[in-house]
């Protein structure tokens, strides 16, 4: 063993730390962190003493300059230096005496929430804390808690209590802490993906001097333990994150820690009243985590049972208890950590250098994460099972001023070599700037007279944060500066207890919150408030009542709604058990939602409920893991089921795992396969198919196989995605910089996209290159110091502007025509009323629940929408359509519609909620079938349409193949049933489909899967319809050679605008204006071809000036035509002034064209011609002087036939709506079209 210090010794690494090992004892690591006030050190002079603990500190002088007597019951002084009275006197541990009266004075000084007694018997084996302020009095405790009547001084807090949580004080990036400058570092080497995970992470903190095992300054997930005085008055609990609490023990033999601390610590005892254990409840979660008797963690237990069992070496060689120093066959001294093992037999295993110090962690897969320290004894370096490394620096003189023994992590080199973060302390340790790689996400941290803090962000924006000391741990009270949302309310105030009281936001709206201080839970919530705390229209109020065992909601009522919960053994519910027959304590048995009448919440748990109530129920097995869901409707089985296998399944992977899940339908998914983290491997769906998944040593996904089709994925050393292959081998790569930010990606044809970050990770600038490096596109943006986008910056250099109000709402868009748009926003930061450019002011409203309500367009007309607490729209009342109302059923299916024409229309579900049925009201149906055929489960079959009388008029059915992709699609139209077939290739592109006429159409691939070349064939002749179909840079089609031979190109310009394009053996260029609208189209070499277009200020063509012809428009402010010229000619347009329905229209010659309308706002006569509709809105029929035509319109929305007349035609669609075939009543072909994407480049007829 080399004379590095052992920390099992813990005298000699006392010593090696510069500090005095009885002092170690007494303090107990450090209570009390002096802020911001470098001359606090000097003045305050903390120290703990303990009534009736044989701690190794005689009489006489303390480490500080006290004076130390003997502890009895009786007689506890602290003195000061120089002798004289005491200036505490301890009364009992409720009680604290701010002036020297004496162990008789009166408890005057009372920890809020504490009992009291006073009967002077019960002192006995008190806790007492002396605070002394040398030659000026009293003031502060070991914690920097104020004693009665005296405030802290500004910057001083209890580090101990505020390190480790990154949420209990305001943090910057990486983060630190700023109000008591600690550097916060979580590094996660495991997590399991299995209920209650076995989780290893590593929480370092630059004020934390305690770490034992991994390094100073760090401590690991299961480094939890219990530091108790001897006669167990103070238990002092060591958090796995670097935290540390007290608990004190009060004159019933209860145990208490501060006001603010909701965790609950008990002792545990034997028949002989000996202490065996410790048992500590955490806030949070509500774990349980028992302690033996020495303040050892030994094992972890979630609410509903699961446990993670810890067991400890006990100083021999062998298994189970025992085992070796790494490489050597030395037995471990005993009680080193040895293996954590969860509720299914997974553990974690953990290996020791001679030192003590951790050097392995094993995951349940086997592999091994490899710790390692330098000279120091500070944590250097983490390899990974990859065999990738992490590296830690420390005391680095350019970012430190301190000792190498001092800890101070200074930087991270990442797994791929680089200089990842970097940290700067100063002179008192404490950290105040952080960057990562090249300079960026730079934090510095900076110390006003005041003892608040600057800090100036990676752009240059300050701002100031003020605290105020609660229980010893800052609150953020002010943010001053640069406004700043995303760092916090504005202000805020706290109760005694560290509950927030208030929160008001950068425009001034508050908040205010109330609290059940027994436990630290929030019951009431009003927001909506001014800055003054008065209410306003939007106020709204939350209130919560709480589970009286557990932290868990039981009733929330909000403005329109009440939820309740109802637990395992509440009012007699049982929704799961134990072997034992006791209940899994704390599962969520049922959850309801009831719509109240209460707009505001204002009422609270006293809302008037209306309608029926909408409940999900749940039942576990004795894990707390869920059986059923039960979802809210009674009128069908909609329960999903959950089976697991067994606890003790001798696959490690599978135990305590998700079996199987049956959804209502009974269509059952397998997860047949786990790897050893629990990481599903195997997965067989409903019908069959096989998907295979495959992870790397550090649990990340590399591959995906799904049938016979592979999608790889590859990774770089810190886990950044590099690489996604997918199955036709066309790929695209990621790049990073050091500081882990996406900086671009390449196609497998060396197509890129190159990002520009500014200092704080924004896109400033995104460059778009083909393979040859020409700059195909580009665009540019402009952030202010506070992070908000203020411009972007076009290839041409037009600019669009935003501003914005303090919260961060954008208030104000100018465009690059100098057009503005304002914008405006109610307390909940909830769009409230728009400008446009024309001056026209649309405004919105919303109920309590966000749901919007009205809309008000610039010409004044209102829509409203009546929506309940469940978020049913119940109604919808508009101008142009008039009155609708919805029905919903329990699950909030659409269940009845009726239009303003009094027509319902009634839908019904399955018990997956999906439609089985829409009836109309005149008896016309549409029914759809579910899970037929090869590969159907899960799938639409079939869609049968029939008419009033019940006869069918059109079916369509579809076929899957095992990935669930459409084979083919049978539609049945009078009688006659048309084909479309699809097929796919090895790496499930569609690679072909066959028209009703038996016509096919190929498509082939290029490297990149996209479309490069389509043929046809009928009967015996194929034709190529396009040919060298080619793209621009992560974009659309460039250009392709027809069958003839004739070439169509067209050009893009650098802001992804087509600029030109080929038409035969002509070229047409298009002008744009700088807000991107086409201000000219252009025939090159002939200047008689040239077309030129206005706007409006709403975007609105105005004029089109053709070679042949000129048109004017002019429009109303809602966008209503109101003039059409052609030529000279003009056209007049008059509207409702109740609704935007069209009035008239005033031809320049001719009769005035009278519009009517029916309830629904259908047009029924324009004053020429004559429509009809169906039950269904749609229009079934028109009528003009030359005759009648009719339209049968699907249930997929797509017009299928058209007779007038000439006859009958019937149209055909593809899956993506495309119209491919026009056919006679009899099937004869009449023409086809052929599309490339959603471009149709062939019509054959």
């Amino acid at each position: 063993m080399d004379a590095r210090i052992n920390p099992l010794r813990g005298e000699q690494n006392a010593k090696a730390r510069g500090r005095n090992p009885a002092l170690g004892l007494l303090v107990l690591a450090g209570a009390l962190f002096l802020g911001y006030a470098p001359s606090a050190t000097s003045q305050y002079k903390p120290v703990t003493i303990y009534a009736n603990d044989n701690f190794p500190t005689p009489p006489g002088p303390g480490p500080n300059g006290e004076q130390l007597e003997p502890t009895t019951p009786a007689s506890h002084y602290c003195k000061t230096a120089t002798g004289g009275a005491a200036l505490f006197a301890g009364t009992w541990v409720n009680g604290r005496s701010p002036s020297p009266q004496g162990e008789h004075g009166p408890p005057v000084c009372l920890r809020p929430g504490f009992p009291i007694d006073t009967n002077p018997a019960n002192r006995v084996k008190a806790e007492y804390r002396c605070g002394v302020l040398l030659g000026q009095g009293a003031g502060l405790d070991p914690d920097g808690r104020p004693t009665c009547g005296s405030p802290p001084p500004a910057g001083v807090y209890s580090t101990a209590k505020a390190q480790g949580n990154a949420c209990i004080t305001p943090n910057c990036a990486n983060p630190i802490s700023i109000a008591i400058g600690n550097k916060l570092q979580v590094e996660r080497d495991y997590r399991a993906t299995v209920p209650f995970p076995l989780a290893f992470e590593r929480t370092y903190n630059s004020t934390d001097d305690d770490g034992q095992r991994i390094g100073r300054r760090w401590r690991h997930s299961y480094e939890r333990r219990l530091v108790i005085s001897q006669s167990e008055v103070l238990i002092r609990a060591l958090r796995g994150d670097g935290q540390v609490l007290d608990f004190y023990r009060l004159y019933n033999g209860l145990y208490a820690s501060d006001i603010d601390v909701s965790h609950r610590l008990a002792r545990i005892a034997d028949a002989n009243n000996v202490t065996v254990g410790w048992a500590l409840t955490t806030q949070a979660n509500e774990e349980l985590e028992t302690f033996d008797a020495a303040g050892r963690l030994t094992s972890i237990t979630t609410r509903s049972g699961l446990t993670q069992a810890l067991s400890y070496s006990d100083g021999t060689a062998h298994p189970p208890g025992g085992g070796v120093i790494e490489g050597t066959s030395t037995p471990l001294p005993a009680g080193l950590l040895l293996h954590v093992t969860d509720s299914f037999g997974r553990s974690l295993s953990f290996g020791y250098d001679g030192y003590g110090y951790l050097v392995r962690m094993t995951d349940p897969a086997g592999g091994n994460t490899l710790y390692a320290y330098d000279a120091q004894w500070t944590l250097s370096a983490v390899t990974y099972p990859d065999g990738r490394a992490r590296t830690y620096h420390y005391n680095e003189s350019a970012y430190a001023d301190t000792a190498p023994a001092q800890g101070l992590l200074t930087g991270i080199t990442d797994e791929n070599g680089d200089r990842f973060a970097t940290f700067w302390y100063d002179a008192a340790n404490r950290a105040y700037r952080s960057e990562h790689a090249g300079g960026v996400d730079r934090f510095d941290l900076t110390l006003n007279p005041d003892f608040s803090v600057t800090v100036t962000n990676p752009l240059g924006a300050q701002s100031s944060y003020g605290f105020a000391n609660v229980q010893g741990v800052p609150k953020s009270v002010t943010i001053a500066g640069s406004v700043c949302p995303s760092c916090g309310p504005a202000s805020a105030t706290y109760d005694d207890q560290g509950n927030a009281t208030s929160r008001t936001d950068w425009n001034g709206n508050r908040a205010e919150y109330a609290y059940d201080l027994a436990r630290n839970l929030e019951t009431r919530r009003i927001e909506g408030l001014t800055s003054g705390g008065g209410t306003t229209p939007q106020t709204r109020t939350v209130t919560t009542e709480w589970h009286p065992t557990f932290r868990l909601m039981m009733r929330v009522a909000e403005p329109l709604r009440i939820t309740s919960y109802v637990y395992n053994g509440d009012g007699g519910a049982r929704c799961g058990s134990r072997p034992d027959g006791t209940r899994v304590p704390g599962v969520l048995c049922s959850k309801t939602v009831r719509a109240t009448t209460d707009l505001d919440g204002s009422q609270g748990l006293a809302a008037t409920p209306v309608g029926l109530g909408r409940t999900w129920s749940y039942t576990y097995n004795a894990n707390g893991q869920v059986l059923t869901v039960d979802g809210p409707r009674a009128d069908v089985a909609d329960v999903t089921s959950y089976t697991y296998y067994a606890e003790d399944d001798p696959d490690l992977g599978k135990g305590g795992n998700v079996a199987t899940i049956a959804n209502a339908a009974g269509h059952v998914t397998q997860i047949a396969a786990y790897n050893a983290h629990g990481q599903p491997t195997t997965i067989v769906d409903a019908n069959g198919l096989t998907t295979t998944l495959a992870y790397d040593s550090r649990l990340r996904l590399v591959s995906r196989t799904v049938g016979s089709e592979i999608t790889s994925y590859e990774y770089d050393g810190v886990g950044q995605l590099n690489r996604v292959t997918l199955p036709d081998g066309s790929f695209l790569s990621y790049s990073y910089d050091g500081a882990h930010r996406l900086t671009g990606m390449q196609d497998s044809l060396g197509n890129r996209i190159a990002y520009t970050l500014d200092a704080m990770g924004n896109r400033i600038r995104e460059d778009v290159s083909d393979p040859a490096n020409n700059l195909a596109q580009t665009r540019t943006r402009v952030y202010s110091s506070l992070n908000r986008l203020v411009k972007e910056i076009g290839a041409l250099g037009q600019t669009t502007e935003y501003s914005y109000d303090g919260q961060g709402n954008v208030v104000a868009v100018r465009d690059p025509l100098n057009r503005t748009t304002t914008n405006a926003y109610d307390a909940f930061n909830r769009l409230v009323r728009v400008i446009d450019p024309a001056s026209g002011v649309a405004t919105y409203g919303y109920n309590g629940l966000d749901a919007l309500t009205t809309v008000a367009d610039p010409r004044g007309l209102v829509t409203g929408y009546t929506v309940d607490g469940l978020g049913n729209l119940t109604r919808q009342a508009s101008p142009d359509t008039g009155i609708t109302d919805n029905t919903y059923d329990a699950a909030g299916n659409l269940l009845t519609q009726t239009d303003a024409k009094g027509q319902v229309t009634r839908h019904a579900y399955d018990g997956l909620n999906r439609v089985t049925s829409i009836t109309f009201h005149d008896g016309a149906r549409h029914a759809y079938v579910y899970d037929q055929g090869p590969n159907g489960l899960g799938r639409l079959t079939t869609i049968t349409e029939t008419d009033s009388a019940q006869q069918t008029t059109s079916q369509i059915a579809y076929a899957y193949d095992a990935h669930g992709r459409v084979t083919s699609e049978a539609r049945t139209l009078g009688g006659q049933t048309y084909g479309v077939v699809y097929n796919y290739d090895s790496a499930g592109r569609m690679s072909g489909m066959t028209y009703p006429s038996g016509r096919s159409v190929a498509y082939s691939f290029d490297a990149l899967g996209r479309v490069e070349q389509i043929t046809t064939a009928s009967e015996d002749q194929a034709d190529v319809v396009v040919s060298g179909v080619h793209y621009h840079p992560f974009g659309g089609v460039k250009g392709f050679t027809f069958g003839n031979g004739q070439v169509y190109s067209r050009t893009v310009d650098r802001d992804g605008r087509i600029a030109s394009y080929t038409l035969g053996a002509s070229r047409y260029d298009i002008a744009f204006d700088a807000a991107s609208r086409i201000v000219g189209i252009a025939e090159m070499g002939n200047p008689a071809n040239v077309n030129t277009y206005g706007y409006d200020a709403l975007d609105q063509l105005t004029s089109a000036a053709l070679p042949s012809t000129g048109f004017g428009y002019s429009y109303d402010a809602v966008g209503n035509r109101l003039t059409k010229m052609v030529g000279a000619a003009v056209h007049a347009y008059t509207y409702s002034t109740t609704s935007n329905r069209i009035a008239s229209i005033t031809p320049s010659s001719g009769p005035v064209r009278s519009f009517v309308f029916d309830a629904n706002g259908s047009t029924t006569s324009d004053g020429v011609n004559t429509y009809a509709y169906d039950a269904r809105g749609r229009m079934a029929q028109a009528t003009s002087a030359i005759g009648t035509t009719a339209y049968q319109v699907n249930a997929l929305g797509q017009r299928v036939r058209k007779t007038n007349a000439l006859g009958d035609t019937v149209f055909h669609y593809d899956l993506r709506g495309h119209l491919v075939a026009e056919t006679d009543a009899g099937g004869a072909t009449r023409r086809e079209y052929i599309y490339l994407g959603d471009m149709p480049v062939g019509v054959v007829q």
